[in-house]
């Protein structure tokens, strides 16, 4: 069978044939935690879908108890739990945990004074959060691995992005053949034991973190800035697009 949280081969044993099996190499799980671990994991990628307004309204409540200043500052006065829920949904779409609220709360109400796009404000956030992001990928040594885009490339995505029309401005299939190179990269990395992971401009960030997590649900896209966290940045392999 295959084993459904992580889609690793996987074999059903009967109880009775555990000890045989560990002695064989095999790492033996119970079903209980099988079941566990699988619901675990669709709970996080369908988490963004679950958040509601009353959910919102109940973490910032939490929230009020402990910092009440920050809370009265940002709702309703800059901005109202629309555009917090919508923020939240965007960082839980990419398995960003929500659980520093405070400090989520507190970029929002210095950065919605620029913009009330959720897009920005999101990155805003990510920056402010950005070692509760990076440091679950950190190895022992504190090194951050990842995959980066070939700089011409990079600069032609980003003259794209900066020219108002998107990733459409880009040539017809185009963007297919960047999402192919980015999944041969990743998947390399994923071949050592690695976490798939892409570094990219902030600018070109959320665009990219949607059409490649849109093919590789599991691939973790940062902005240059977010790596600040690691002691080191290791290429381990680089994004091309054949001519």
């Amino acid at each position: 069978t295959v084993e459904p949280a992580f889609g690793l081969p996987a074999r059903w044993i009967q109880a009775s044939d555990k000890d045989q099996a560990e002695t064989q190499g095999y790492t033996v799980i119970d079903a209980p935690s099988v079941l566990v671990t699988h619901l675990t994991e669709v709970l996080k990628k369908v988490a963004a879908e679950l958040l509601s307004r009353d959910d919102v309204k109940a973490l910032i409540d939490n929230v009020k108890e402990t910092s009440p200043a920050v809370v009265d500052e940002l709702i309703p006065n800059i901005l109202n739990l629309g555009h917090v829920q919508s923020v939240l949904a965007r960082l839980l779409r990419e398995g960003v945990s929500i659980r520093n609220l405070p400090v989520i709360l507190e970029s929002l109400a210095n950065a919605a004074n620029e913009s009330k796009d959720p897009q920005v404000l999101t990155e805003k956030v990510r920056a402010a959060i950005a070692r509760t992001i990076v440091d679950p990928l950190l190895d022992g040594t504190g090194t951050l691995h990842a995959a980066t885009i070939e700089p011409q490339l990079e600069k032609a995505l980003s003259d794209a992005i900066v020219g108002g029309e998107g990733l459409n401005a880009l040539p017809q299939g185009f963007l297919s053949r960047f999402v192919d190179g980015t999944a041969t990269a990743l998947a390399s990395m994923a071949n050592d034991g690695r976490d798939p992971i892409l570094i990219t401009r902030s600018t070109l960030r959320p665009f990219l973190a949607e059409a490649v997590t849109s093919v590789i649900p599991n691939a973790i896209v940062l902005s240059y800035q977010e790596t600040a966290p690691a002691k080191k940045v290791e290429t381990s392999s680089q994004v091309t697009v054949p001519a």
